[in-house]
């Protein structure tokens, strides 16, 4: 099944800063996540404001 991913799971998965979020974030997307272009927008300015 494929799952609709916001923002706060790219996030997490890319920040590897928490252990158990991070299994959650990298399950759901090995299990087939999809996203929208807005929240890959979202997800590049908060990198840039974290940079």
């Amino acid at each position: 099944m494929r799952t609709l991913v916001d923002a706060n799971i790219l996030l997490r998965y890319m920040l590897h800063d928490d252990d158990s979020m991070f299994k959650v974030a990298e399950q759901t997307i090995c299990n087939g996540a999809f996203l929208l272009p807005e929240v890959l927008a979202e997800v590049v300015k908060v990198n840039r404001l974290l940079a």
